[in-house]
């Protein structure tokens, strides 16, 4: 048999309906509340002007890297001293590009008409 989208289904069970929804409902408000919390991070984020301070201020990155590459600011050691990986190092290079273009589209959307 051919179900459509708009035909229901001609049995429902009442009594997990109620079950169903309250689920429902959790997941939603779970799901809102990782919105809203991902928002708040992002607007700190951007609140980092000089990329080169990314990995030093942001506070996913704070206290994770001990030594930072003086011309580019992104990390060489993590916090035991260690030094990091070419590809570790290649990967917070990419986030630190991400980051500054984020930066410069957000100032270019302020200036513009």
């Amino acid at each position: 048999r051919t179900v459509t989208l708009r035909e229901e289904p001609t049995t429902k069970n009442t009594a997990a309906t109620p079950i169903i929804n309250k689920k429902q409902q959790e997941a939603e408000q779970a799901r809102k509340l990782k919105q809203k919390a991902d928002l708040q991070a992002k607007e700190a984020r951007m609140k980092i002007t000089n990329p080169k301070d990314l990995f030093r201020c942001a506070p996913e990155y704070k206290g994770l890297y001990s030594q930072f590459d003086a011309n580019t600011g992104v990390p060489t050691h993590d916090q035991e001293g260690a030094p990091l990986t070419k590809s570790a190092m290649k990967k917070l290079k990419k986030e630190q590009d991400k980051h500054s273009k984020q930066l410069a589209s957000r100032s270019a959307s302020k200036d513009g008409c």
